[in-house]
């Protein structure tokens, strides 16, 4: 049985299975879900509040707008951009404050 989280969007609830979702961005009051079919759902939550649901999961705040699932996170580049590269290819851009927490979980995790 896949693990889930429920969230409200669109006048609906939709369920997010955990290893499905690749990231969260920041919209404003909203948050963009991208999952690994190459669906995105807005969703009526600030990124703060999808932090706190996705909190028992391998999930990283990378920046001020991005949540990133671990398991679907292929390398870290370490040059001068700071970047994290996702298994389908998306490169998302790594805070210098978050560098170093990220390549320990990232380097720590089985």
């Amino acid at each position: 049985m896949s693990k889930y989280i429920v969230i409200k969007q669109e006048g609906k609830y939709k369920k997010f299975f955990i290893k499905e979702i690749l990231y969260c961005k920041a919209e404003g009051a909203y948050t963009k879900i991208w999952l690994n079919n190459n669906e995105e759902y807005l969703v009526s939550k600030l990124l703060k509040e999808v932090e706190k649901i996705l909190a028992n999961y391998n999930f990283f705040r990378i920046n001020r707008s991005y949540l990133v699932n671990l398991d679907h996170c292929h390398e870290i580049l370490t040059n001068s951009n700071r970047e994290l590269r996702l298994l389908n290819g998306v490169k998302l851009a790594i805070s210098r404050s978050k560098i170093k927490l990220l390549i320990q979980r990232f380097c720590t995790y089985s």
